[in-house]
Parts: C-alpha cells; sequence; structure tokens
C-alpha cells in the first residue's frame, strides 16, 4: 500500500498517509487544523537492494542511456 504525502494549504503542516490507490482520489483531512485544503507532493520512496539495505530514489544515479552498470553495493 503506498505512502503519499500531502501538505496542508491553510496551515502548511506536511503529512504522511498510507493508503491504497483507491483510497488516492478521495479528500484527505488535515490533522491539524481539519483543512480539506491538501495538496498530494511528490516525494521519494525507498527500494530495498539485494543486501537488504534501503536506498532512497532522490539520491539515485540517474542514467541517460538507462544500460548503465549499478554502483558497487557497499
Amino acid at each position: 500500500m503506498p505512502l503519499y504525502e500531502y501538505e496542508c494549504q491553510k496551515c502548511g503542516k506536511v503529512t504522511e498517509i498510507l493508503q491504497s490507490h483507491a483510497e488516492a482520489d478521495k479528500e484527505v483531512k488535515c490533522p491539524e487544523c481539519g483543512s480539506f485544503e491538501m495538496n498530494r507532493k511528490f516525494s521519494t520512496f525507498g527500494v530495498v537492494m539485494g543486501s537488504g539495505k534501503a536506498s532512497s530514489a532522490g539520491s539515485a544515479v540517474s542514467c541517460p542511456t538507462g544500460t548503465c552498470p549499478l554502483p558497487p553495493m557497499s
């Protein structure tokens, strides 16, 4: 089940909400001020490599051709 990150347009609070894809279009209420003026944010996601260590997608190295070798695992 995906973890979505929302930001309240009224008070600025950022909240992470675990919801199914079917619930992704439902209105989300801010737990801080009760506003329904919530915008879903783009956020990074974790990837578990073969060693079991998590890596953030935000820190991934870009490969323009899609055939670049993977960096060595530490």
